[in-house]
């Protein structure tokens, strides 16, 4: 998702959606640890976009240690 909906307050039914003019990147990481690293101004949708697809396939960076430990 790339918008808020009242994160920890009650929701007031204003949905803040991603704008080029907050920020200059967007870095995710997914589930599978796969990262993208796009540039705002090449995001596009609403309030999510589709990654792993061909649309972001270019700003598909290795991955590099985990982010998060694994504990046995």
């Amino acid at each position: 998702m790339l918008c808020t909906r009242g994160g920890n307050q009650s929701w007031n039914r204003v949905v803040e959606y991603f704008s080029v003019s907050r920020c200059d990147s967007l870095f995710v990481v997914v589930a599978d640890d796969r990262r993208w690293f796009t540039p705002a101004d090449a995001v596009g949708g609403g309030s999510g976009i589709p990654l792993g697809g061909p649309k972001y396939a270019d700003f598909e960076v290795e991955p590099g240690r985990p982010l998060i430990s694994e504990y046995t």
